[in-house]
């Protein structure tokens, strides 16, 4: 997601695929558009193998645990 909470990249993928693999071709579908920083998440996306490949590509998963009711709410941060 961006700092506004949109969607960089969206793949659909069967319910029993989890996330922490769903995200590894959309982190290579985002560094191929040139993108490079920050990428918000839900805490799916923790993980030494995803720092790993994130690292690779010139990406950081940002985890959070954040979110009301359920909801993932993406937190702001400066400098965006």
């Amino acid at each position: 997601m961006d700092k506004y909470g949109f969607p960089l990249a969206i793949k659909v993928s069967p319910a029993n695929r989890h996330n922490s693999k769903g995200i590894v071709p959309v982190m290579h579908q985002l560094a191929g558009r040139g993108f490079k920083g920050t990428a918000l998440g839900d805490l799916s996306y923790r993980g030494q193998r995803l720092s790993k490949v994130g690292a690779a590509l010139g990406i950081t998963l940002q985890p959070s645990a954040g979110g009301h009711g359920g909801i993932f709410i993406p937190e702001a941060f400066g400098g965006w």
